[in-house]
């Protein structure tokens, strides 16, 4: 005998759903973000670029440059604000090709074999391109990112056990592949409010 009516379907249903906490039962109650100023030229890349020979080779003959920008705060919450910021070209000898940011997820655990040593893994989250074409000298270009709340998380710090941090690229390319970057460090919060267990 078949069964038929309610009984014979299935029960089954599948539903996607966030969990948050309370601010009230984080640790780091009224983190304050700061400012941070930046300034790209071809000295300030070669200092970065001084243990590596390829990329110094390249960096000679690169065309003059200087970029300078902000980013408006170096703490962010996923609930909250985008990243902004701005980008003003004050010369440049060579025609830029187009600007980007890029939000890194940087994960770190204890390396086996190297005392109070990190291995550190990068992962590009998401990457926004800004401008493209060459940018008129001396106006600002605005940087504005919302976060990709499916892909990120708090920055999370265990001591000795791992660390979930995420870094900004401000990356300048120009018309022959040639690519300057200026990466600063960000901290994300779950809660506009500052909330945060940063370390656990």
């Amino acid at each position: 005998m078949k069964s038929a009516g309610l009984l014979s379907k299935s029960a089954l249903a599948s539903t996607e759903f966030f969990v948050e906490r309370a601010p009230a039962l984080s640790g780091m109650m009224g983190v304050r973000g700061r400012r941070r100023t930046f300034r790209l030229t071809k000295e300030t890349v070669a200092r970065s670029a001084s243990g590596n020979r390829k990329r110094a080779a390249l960096l000679a003959k690169a065309p003059g440059f200087a970029f300078s920008g902000r980013l408006d705060s170096d703490v962010l919450a996923v609930d909250g604000r985008p990243l902004s910021g701005q980008l003003v070209v004050e010369e440049c000898a060579a025609p830029v090709a187009a600007v980007e940011l890029q939000l890194l997820r940087v994960e770190a655990t204890p390396a086996e074999g190297r005392r109070g040593g990190w291995m550190r893994r990068t992962s590009e989250v998401m990457t926004l391109q800004v401008a493209e074409g060459d940018l008129a000298r001396g106006v600002a270009v605005p940087l504005h990112m919302v976060l990709p709340r499916r892909f990120v998380c708090e920055s999370v710090e265990l001591p000795g056990v791992f660390a979930i941090d995420f870094e900004v690229n401000v990356v300048v390319i120009f018309g022959k592949n040639f690519v300057v970057a200026e990466n600063v460090p960000i901290t994300i919060l779950r809660h506009e409010s500052g909330a945060s267990q940063r370390h656990l």
